[in-house]
C-alpha cells in the first residue's frame, strides 16, 4: 500500500508539471537552512517568470527556422556518473522522447569520475556544434571550479545550459533494520559520539552540501565521507557494511527503499516527498530547514549558435510535455521538473552565488 499510495500522489504531481511544461517557470528561490546558511536547492513553489533572459540563454531567432540541425546526424550525450545511478536513469529515460523531438539518434556515453568533471571537461573542450552534449548536475558542477584545490579554469560560463529535466531531493539512507539508526535523531546522536561513514557522490555534490549544513546545525561532527562515482557505488557499500549510510537522492534510493532493502531517515526538502510520504523532512525532526536537490539537466559547450540552442529548447519542451515521460519518471522514483534554457541559466547563476557564500562550510577556504 505504501508504494501504491506514493506512486499515485507522485503521478498526480508529475502530470501537473507536464500540464504546465510549456509555460515559462520562474527561477526557484534559495531557502534558508542551518543558521546563517542557505541552500542551493529549488523552492517548492514557483513564482512569476523572470522579466529578462540572461545572456547565456539566446533568444529565439529567425535563423532557427532555416539552420540545418541536427540534419540526421547522431548526437553524443556524455554522462559523468556510472550506469544505473540517478543521473544515468534520468537522462536515459528521457532520451527516446528527445530523439523523437529532434529527429535523430542520441548515444549515451558514461564517463564517470572527478565528481562528474571527467565528462564536463570533455564537453567544455568540444566544438559547440550541438553534436556533443552532456547531462549536468547542480550544485555538483560548482565544486569543480569553486574549490581552488581543483585548479580548474572552467566556470559556469563554459557551459550553454539547455534545460533542466528533474530535481531530485537529497536524503539519508541506511541499511534496513540497522539497530543503530532507527530514526534520524538516533543517527545524529550516534554521529556526535562515533565515527560515522557516509557515502556521497563527491565533494561539492548536493549530498555533501546538505550534509555539511546538517553537521553545522546538529554538531554531528564525527561524520566522514566515502566519496564515490555515484549511487552505483554507494548502494552496495551500504548494503555490504562498508559505509554506515548514504547521502543520496530520493530517486536513486527509491527502488531499494520500496523493496525493503534500505530505510530512509529523512528528506532534505521543505515538504515530504510524495514518493516517500512516510519519511519525515529534516525540519520535522530537528526544527531546522535544510533543502537540497540535484538539478539534472542538459548542456552543450559555450559559444553555440543561438539557432541551435533554440532548436534544443523547443525539442526539450516538446519532450518534457509528453505525459508518458512523467509516468516513466514516477515509476523510477523521479519527478519531472522542467525549466527551459533561459530559466535554467538564471537559476544556476543565482545558485552559484549561494554556493560561493558557503565556501567556508564546504572546506574551500
Amino acid at each position: 500500500m505504501k508504494l501504491r499510495t506514493a506512486t499515485t500522489l507522485a503521478l498526480a504531481a508529475a502530470l501537473r508539471v507536464c500540464a504546465t511544461a510549456c509555460s515559462k517557470p520562474a527561477a526557484p528561490a534559495a531557502t534558508t537552512a542551518a543558521p546563517a546558511a542557505t541552500t542551493a536547492a529549488p523552492a517548492a513553489t514557483q513564482a512569476a517568470a523572470p522579466a529578462a533572459t540572461t545572456a547565456a540563454a539566446p533568444a529565439a531567432t529567425e535563423a532557427a527556422k532555416t539552420v540545418d540541425f541536427p540534419a540526421g546526424k547522431p548526437i553524443t550525450l556524455l554522462i559523468g556518473y556510472g550506469a544505473g545511478g540517478g543521473s544515468d536513469i534520468t537522462i536515459r529515460t528521457a532520451v527516446p522522447y528527445i530523439e523523437k523531438a529532434l529527429g535523430t539518434t542520441i548515444t549515451c556515453v558514461n564517463k564517470k569520475g572527478a565528481g562528474g568533471w571527467v565528462a564536463w571537461e570533455e564537453l567544455t573542450n568540444a566544438k559547440p556544434d550541438g553534436y556533443t552534449i552532456a547531462m549536468v548536475n547542480f550544485p555538483n558542477v560548482f565544486a569543480g571550479y569553486l574549490d581552488p584545490s581543483t585548479g580548474r579554469d572552467k566556470n559556469l560560463q563554459s557551459f550553454q545550459l539547455l534545460g533542466n529535466l528533474v530535481s531530485d531531493y537529497s536524503c539519508i539512507a541506511v541499511k534496513k533494520g540497522d539497530e543503530r539508526f532507527p530514526d534520524l535523531q538516533a543517527f545524529i546522536d550516534y554521529a556526535k559520539e562515533n565515527i560515522t561513514t557516509i557515502g556521497t557522490a563527491g565533494a561539492g555534490s548536493d549530498d555533501e552540501v546538505a550534509l555539511n549544513q546538517m553537521i553545522q546545525a546538529t554538531g554531528a561532527d564525527k561524520i566522514e565521507y566515502v566519496r564515490g562515482a555515484g549511487w552505483s557505488e554507494m548502494y552496495p557499500a551500504v548494503l555490504g557494511g562498508h559505509a554506515d549510510a548514504a547521502g543520496t537522492n530520493v530517486g536513486e534510493c527509491f527502488a531499494a527503499y520500496t523493496n525493503g532493502e534500505l530505510d530512509v531517515l529523512c528528506v532534505f526538502s521543505e515538504e515530504r516527498s510524495p514518493l516517500m510520504p512516510d519519511v519525515p523532512t529534516f525540519k520535522e525532526v530537528t526544527g531546522t530547514l535544510i533543502s537540497g536537490a540535484s538539478m539534472r539537466g542538459l548542456a552543450m559547450p559555450a559559444g553555440a549558435d543561438p539557432a541551435i540552442v533554440e532548436i534544443f529548447d523547443k525539442a526539450l519542451k516538446e519532450a518534457m510535455a509528453d505525459p508518458k515521460l512523467a509516468e516513466e519518471y514516477v515509476a523510477q522514483g523521479l519527478l519531472l521538473d522542467y525549466y527551459d534554457s533561459a530559466d535554467y541559466t538564471k537559476i544556476q547563476e543565482e545558485q552559484e552565488q549561494v554556493i560561493k557564500g558557503m565556501s567556508k562550510l564546504m572546506g574551500w577556504e
